[in-house]
Parts: structure tokens; C-alpha cells; sequence
């Protein structure tokens, strides 16, 4: 027994290690693509600058996500070819969050230099930047969970960070506001809100995917379905029917444009993502 718990501990040292040195390239890296903006950490030791804080917690987190997802699959021992194997879902792991990265600032939000929002403190920015990083690594979670190949994983994770920005054009086209608007006026609460339902979305989405693995196209067919039920369930049926039952007096629509309520925004928000994990609970 006691060498089976030093197994353990070796195996789980080389990986947090492992891990590690990947969260050192992830910020040495993002550091150079916006070192033209910004100074990272001059801006988050001596300004205290907490968007910034946020996306790189975001980042963080969806990475840790995926790697985690990666190691919940056969475990074939302490092993060179294992190591090697690992290290291959890592690099894909951390080419998808620079993508994401990618994605994020050019396309979630058009019209909003995100970088510069966040380097001029915009936490709502930066909140719904960190949503759709935590959902990327919830998606690759079950990419490199399941028994799929290299390939079927690059397939889920373009075709998620698909349904992640049709969910926010969505979203935006069924608001009376302008969620980019308040995105731009620096509203924290419109901001949690998108970050929470993309993360919502992703738990639906990774359940669809780490399944059983079938014909590829069968569980493209699985993932498609999830991705309806999530966006008409997330966005259209919970968001009606909050205000009804939980906010009696008012409306969150008014609650984000008007009074901008970050109170009422993390409730609706809690709310959702435990219906999301409800939803993925039945699906898998």
C-alpha cells in the first residue's frame, strides 16, 4: 500500500510540475502579445489593475480545466510514451487557449478593443473574456477525456468555440440593450452575465462530448442537439423566466442597463450554471 502511495505522489508531482512549466509559456507568452498595450505585471504589481487580474485567471483556470480533462482518461503508469502523450494534449491544450485568446478579443465582443479596455481597468470586459476562456477548457476537458482522437478533438473544440460566439450574438440580438454598449461603459454586471451563460453552455457541451465515443459524425449529430437545448434552455427559457419566480419586482434586463445590480447578475448567473450542471448530469 505505502508503494502504491508513493506511485501516486511521483506521478502526481511530475504532472503538477508539468503542468507548471505550461502556465509559465501561457503567461510569458501572453505577456509578448500585449506587451505593446501594457506591461502585465507593472499593471497588476504596482496598479493593482484587477481586469487584467480576471483574464489572466481566466486563462489560468481554462487551461488547469482541460489539463485536468486530459488526465481523467486511461492512465497508462509512469511511463516516457504516457509523458510524451500528455505532453501532446498539453501543447493542443494551450494552442487552444491562445486561439481562445485570439477569439476573444477580435470576435466575442466587435467593435471593443479588448486589450486596451482592460488595460484602462474594464472588468467587464475582462469578466466575459475569463467566461469564455473557463468555458474553452471546460469543452477541451472532455475533448481529451474521452477515447476520441487528436483529430475529433480539434473538431469539438472549433465547433465549441463556434457555439460560444453564436451563444453571445444571440444573446445580444435578444436584449432590448446593447450588451456591447455596456460592455464599453465598463458594466461589470453585463459582463458576469455573458461570462456565466458561455460557461453555462460549456457544461451542457461537455457533457455532450465526453460520452461514450461513437462515429464521429453520431457525436457531432449528440453535440449539435446539446448545443440547441443549451442556447434555448440558457438564454431563452431560465432568462424569461427568472425575473417570474426570483426577481418579482423587477427585471434583469433592467437590472444589468439601468441599475447595473452585480447582486442580482451573480444570482441569476449561480443559477443558471446549477441548471447547466442539471442538464449535463442527464446528458452524459
Amino acid at each position: 500500500m505505502e508503494m502504491e502511495h508513493l506511485y501516486h505522489f511521483g506521478e502526481t508531482v511530475i504532472y503538477v510540475l508539468i503542468a507548471f512549466v505550461f502556465l509559465i509559456i501561457i503567461k510569458k507568452t501572453i505577456d509578448y502579445l500585449v506587451h505593446k498595450e501594457y506591461q502585465a505585471d507593472y499593471e497588476i504589481e504596482e496598479n493593482s489593475n484587477i481586469a487584467i487580474a480576471v483574464r489572466r485567471a481566466g486563462l489560468y483556470l481554462g487551461f488547469s480545466i482541460g489539463f485536468a480533462g486530459s488526465l481523467t482518461g486511461e492512465s497508462t503508469g509512469i511511463a516516457i510514451d504516457a509523458y510524451l502523450l500528455q505532453a501532446v494534449d498539453l501543447g493542443l491544450i494551450t494552442l487552444f487557449m491562445f486561439i481562445s485568446f485570439y477569439i476573444s478579443d477580435k470576435l466575442l465582443i466587435p467593435g471593443i478593443n479588448n486589450t486596451q479596455a482592460i488595460m484602462q481597468q474594464n472588468i467587464a470586459v475582462a469578466s466575459s473574456e475569463a467566461g469564455l476562456f473557463i468555458a474553452t477548457g471546460i469543452i477541451a476537458a472532455a475533448s481529451f477525456s474521452g477515447e476520441g482522437s487528436f483529430i475529433s478533438s480539434i473538431i469539438f473544440f472549433t465547433l465549441g468555440q463556434v457555439v460560444l460566439l453564436l451563444m453571445s450574438f444571440i444573446y445580444e440580438y435578444m436584449n432590448k440593450y446593447s450588451l456591447k454598449s455596456e460592455l464599453k461603459k465598463a458594466n461589470t454586471s453585463a459582463g458576469v452575465m455573458l461570462g456565466g451563460m458561455l460557461i453555462a453552455i460549456s457544461l451542457i457541451l461537455n457533457a455532450s462530448i465526453s460520452g461514450p465515443s461513437n462515429e464521429l459524425i453520431l457525436d457531432i449529430i449528440a453535440f449539435a442537439y446539446s448545443a440547441v437545448m443549451g442556447i434555448v434552455l440558457i438564454i431563452i427559457f431560465f432568462s424569461k423566466s427568472m425575473d417570474k419566480f426570483f426577481f418579482s419586482n423587477t427585471n434583469i434586463e433592467k437590472e444589468i442597463e439601468e441599475d447595473q445590480n452585480l447582486a442580482a447578475i451573480i444570482i441569476t448567473v449561480s443559477i443558471k450554471i446549477a441548471l447547466a450542471f442539471i442538464i449535463a448530469s442527464v446528458l452524459i
